[in-house]
């Protein structure tokens, strides 16, 4: 019911009933298959727009913006480096006079070289770098405003058929509203059993019917979302465009003027370098001088001072003779107390062997007496168990 609803107010939106102005097949209710096949021609050429578009999309080329480009310009001071570090670098002498078109190739090589590597050649190939990248962002500014256009196309060639699938999504549900009502009056009739299926077969097409709009509907709200889509990538298309001239008219230029500036930079840097060092060295050559200077005076008066053996150097040499004496007097007496000791330890350890005798020599005793009772009750038992077996034995007999 909500769907129904919702057809009625479409039909109101667009000013009640309109005449078709597009040829396309209409409905027919006594024939089910063209409500299947109502609008689908006109899909069907929506469709072939946009798959159209996607080829042509395929076949775009540009040029992409190599990163190692842009990580060359973004590192131009490195490029210097690579230079002072090959200037610096010690190079191999070139033997005068010896003629050959090898050793002619081997200096015209040597020349290019160097060329390449000095702040020239490097700044030359920077601005070189920078033209490749501009070309780079010329293609893909013509690319931008190529799909631009290509979308402009793409509206104009969709708006058509849009305009026509909205008609038709009307115009079905006047269709739709005509042939409702006429069931509405066919209820009117009186009833028949005839008359009730057809009724319900024309409730079911009109069932079929809304639903084939709705999805209508849908789809032509999808095709005109796809439309503010296009108008979204053009204005972004746009903004790259923009970007893109910028960098064409004003960035490209700056950069090249800063790879100078660098290069200037650069030349300042090694020259204010020379001039601190050189400025350092002078300062600390005459520092060293004074320093030495000073040196050797502090060594003269000391030396003037202490010639000979010192008073102090005695007075060490009397402790430490001293301190000797001292030494092996506590030695002796260590060596006397240690003496006294060891002799009252080896009376004890005497003393202790001596016990240790005396009891050894009890338990030798205890032994020879646990070994002669151990004797004298096995002799016991044998007696015993002779007495028990002549007892038995006799008892035996008397009973026979």
């Amino acid at each position: 019911m909500e769907n129904e609803e919702k057809k009625e107010e479409l039909v109101v939106k667009n000013s009640g009933i309109i005449e078709p102005t597009f040829d396309y097949p209409r409905i027919e209710f006594d024939k089910p298959v063209t409500i299947m096949q109502y609008g689908q021609d006109t899909v069907n050429g929506i469709i072939e727009v946009l798959e159209t578009t996607v080829q042509l999309n395929d076949d775009t080329q540009e040029v992409i913006i190599n990163e190692e480009q842009l990580k060359k310009i973004s590192s131009f001071d490195v490029e210097l480096d690579e230079s002072d570090r090959k200037a610096n670098k010690k190079e191999l002498a070139i033997v005068k006079g010896v003629k050959g078109l090898l050793t002619k190739i081997g200096v015209k090589k040597f020349e290019k070289d160097k060329q390449d590597n000095s702040y020239r050649g490097k700044f030359e190939e920077y601005c070189a770098l920078i033209e490749e990248v501009s070309n780079a962002v010329y293609s893909q500014q013509q690319g931008s405003l190529a799909d631009i256009n290509l979308r402009d196309e793409i509206v104009k060639s969709l708006q058509p058929h849009l305009d026509e699938l909205q008609e038709l999504i009307v115009v079905g549900y006047q269709d739709l509203e005509k042939y409702k009502a006429e069931t509405e009056e066919m209820k009117k009739q009186p009833s028949t059993f005839e008359l009730q299926k057809e009724i319900e077969y024309r409730n079911q097409l009109a069932e079929v019917t809304s639903n084939k709009l709705d999805k209508l509907e849908k789809a032509r709200v999808l095709y005109v979302e796809q439309i503010q889509a296009y108008r979204i990538q053009q204005r972004t298309d746009m903004e790259i465009v923009m970007a893109s001239q910028t960098y064409l008219d004003h960035t490209a230029p700056i950069l090249k003027a800063q790879g100078s500036v660098m290069v200037f930079n650069r030349r300042q840097e090694k020259k204010l370098a020379n001039a601190v060092s050189l400025n350092e060295s002078a300062n600390e050559a005459i520092r060293n001088n004074a320093l030495a200077i000073e040196e050797n005076a502090k060594t003269a008066v000391e030396l003037s001072i202490n010639n000979g053996i010192s008073v102090e150097t005695l007075a060490v040499y009397n402790d430490s003779l001293r301190k000797g004496i001292e030494i092996y007097r506590s030695g002796r007496e260590k060596r006397r107390q240690r003496i006294e000791s060891d002799k009252k330890q080896l009376t004890e350890l005497n003393q202790a062997l001596e016990s240790y005798q005396q009891e050894v020599l009890q338990l030798i005793d205890d032994e020879a007496v646990i070994e002669y009772m151990a004797k004298t009750s096995s002799g016991e038992k044998d007696s015993s168990r002779k007495a028990l077996t002549y007892n038995n034995n006799g008892n035996k007999r008397s009973r026979n």
